[in-house]
């Protein structure tokens, strides 16, 4: 049963099978959030996944973004566990901040002595989107590096408004059929 299910979700038109794992996920992530007994609240991203990712050329990155935005200040919109902020921190002084919805992400950074905090990025109403873009305006540079495929696609208009608080944005997400846990917003390159 299990060959042939995955035999006909191959025979499915690819753009039509990234919007089937975005529904599926969307719906995950809705009854996540209204606390669902058959879904717990628990964290998407494990010690083992905050491992590997900090395996990355962070120093790398951070060099090449300060090459190119000769900026004083730095949020980084979905800073994970804060890779990014300490490379960027390492390069030279900076004022950093770091917002995530991930509370485990968060500690691992707060362990490290980040300046991160706590912040819903799943944005969709006017107070929402005001509090995100307040903490995100005054900063020269908006960073957010694979987030908004984790954000439901009604708060895609609310996020990229907030982010455009800052004079300049570096934004990336995940293209469709990228795959990853609770991608729900995955989009073409021309979205």
């Amino acid at each position: 049963m299990r060959k042939q299910l995955s035999t006909a979700i191959n025979h499915v038109p690819p753009a039509v099978r990234y919007r089937m794992r975005n529904a599926i996920a969307t719906a995950r992530w809705v009854a996540i959030e209204a606390g669902h007994k058959l879904f717990t609240r628990r964290e998407s991203y494990n010690a083992a996944f905050w491992d590997a990712y900090g395996t990355g050329d962070w120093m790398g990155l951070a060099q090449t973004l300060l090459r190119y935005c000769p900026v004083q200040s730095i949020v980084d919109v979905g800073c994970g566990d804060g890779r990014l902020l300490e490379a960027l921190g390492a390069s030279r002084p900076l004022h950093l901040s770091g917002l995530d919805g991930s509370r485990a992400a968060l500690t691992r950074a707060e362990a490290r002595g980040l300046p991160v905090s706590y912040s819903n990025l799943a944005v969709w109403n006017r107070p929402a989107v005001a509090d995100l873009s307040r903490r995100i305006a005054g900063f020269d540079l908006a960073v957010s590096l694979e987030t908004a495929e984790h954000l439901p696609f009604w708060c895609a208009g609310g996020f990229v408004r907030a982010l455009a608080e800052a004079p300049a944005v570096i934004f990336s997400a995940a293209h469709p059929n990228q795959l990853g846990t609770l991608h729900m917003n995955e989009q073409p390159f021309s979205y």
